[in-house]
């Protein structure tokens, strides 16, 4: 176990002792399996938590929840901005909705329904729930049509995000979906059972998924 050895108040020392051992070694602390790397020689304790600078010493645990709070607060603002800048360009919105997928879990998302009201930027569950959206139109919308819905063939305004498997996209399946991929990136094919490079242009508006028939520009990669 790590603990840290306590004089006047302040970190004099870390240590690594027996449990049983402890009793041996006046004025030291364990310190907790999720703190025990983030305290340091010069950190002061009160209270039976340790500071730093004044600042309360926080837990891994509680350093990536920090983190991921503060993700999820700048990250729609930036979907937002980076949507509106593409001024309803479908294939800009089809780039940012493919930069976005290994974040997509961080973001809000909405269900679908009719006469709901988007901004730019916002994502949206497809009426099933299988796939989320980027909403890309230029401005604010009211969606009165109920057949303009995310997903929806001939639909432009709305950028599909596609799913991730270890940090791969996987193609989604969806017959004629169009998607951003960039060169050399990989993707899984729908199934998610194979993998393939894009060996095609950059930013490349595809349609073709992933081990499709006469495709040359997805080539498997060897296991």
């Amino acid at each position: 176990m790590i603990y840290a050895q306590i004089t006047d108040g302040r970190v004099e020392n870390i240590i690594e002792l027996e449990r049983r051992n402890s009793g041996d070694f006046p004025g030291v602390v364990e310190a907790d399996s999720e703190t025990a790397g983030a305290v340091a020689i010069g950190d002061t304790y009160a209270d039976r938590r340790f500071y730093r600078d004044g600042e309360l010493v926080r837990s891994r645990r509680e350093e990536m929840n920090a983190m991921r709070n503060s993700i999820q607060t700048v990250l729609p603002r930036l979907m937002a901005d980076s949507v509106v800048y593409a001024a309803g360009d479908a294939a800009k919105a089809r780039e940012i909705a493919s930069a976005a997928a290994e974040a997509a879990d961080l973001l809000p998302r909405r269900e679908w329904a009719t006469g709901m009201t988007t901004q730019p930027g916002d994502i949206v569950l497809d009426p099933d729930g299988a796939y989320a959206y980027v909403y890309s139109g230029k401005a604010t919308m009211t969606h009165n049509n109920p057949t303009f819905f995310p997903g929806a063939a001939g639909v432009y305004h709305w950028a599909i995000i596609s799913r991730v498997v270890g940090g791969i996209k996987v193609y989604p399946d969806i017959d004629g979906i169009i998607v951003a991929v960039r060169q050399g990136e990989r993707w899984y094919d729908r199934e998610a059972a194979k993998l393939y490079t894009w060996t095609g242009v950059d930013n490349a508006a595809c349609s073709w998924y992933p081990g499709q028939a006469g495709v040359h520009q997805w080539q498997e990669v060897s296991a």
